[in-house]
């Protein structure tokens, strides 16, 4: 099973997707040989949106069909805006109501399920706030 690192990255209250052909999905990729699941999640954030997390924290895993995300929440500086590079061709926000809407996988939208605690609704989650992942976080760390 293929091990990924999946991010969730807020800002307001709005959460970025990516889109590489058709459908939309959250920022992430395959954890590479000697590279941890965070530090997956900071560089493919940056490597298909351009944008660096001041912050980020490890919520927990999700197994999909073939692979184990590894899944974070991230927030960036105020003012970022992501811009699509490599295989991204668009990069953009999405308010919570709005994301029931897109054409996403079935690991995103269970993910996003998870993270709003009600399954079937990717409902707001602004009263969550991501901190600084440590040895210490192995389930949900919301504050």
């Amino acid at each position: 099973m293929k091990e990924q690192a999946t991010v969730i990255c807020r800002r307001d209250d709005t959460v970025l997707f990516v889109r590489h052909r058709i459908r939309w999905t959250l920022p992430g990729g395959i954890v590479r040989a000697n590279e941890s699941p965070l530090q997956c999640a900071h560089r493919e954030l940056e490597e298909q949106t351009s944008l660096v997390a001041v912050s980020s924290a490890y919520l927990w895993q999700f197994v999909g069909f073939n692979k184990r995300h590894h899944v974070f929440i991230m927030e960036i500086a105020d003012g970022a805006d992501p811009q699509p590079r490599n295989e991204i061709r668009t990069c953009r926000w999405f308010v919570p109501r709005d994301i029931e809407t897109l054409r996403v996988s079935v690991p995103t939208r269970s993910i996003l399920e998870l993270v709003s605690g009600r399954r079937g609704h990717a409902a707001p989650w602004t009263n969550q706030r991501a901190r600084r992942a440590g040895a210490h976080d192995r389930h949900l760390p919301w504050e």
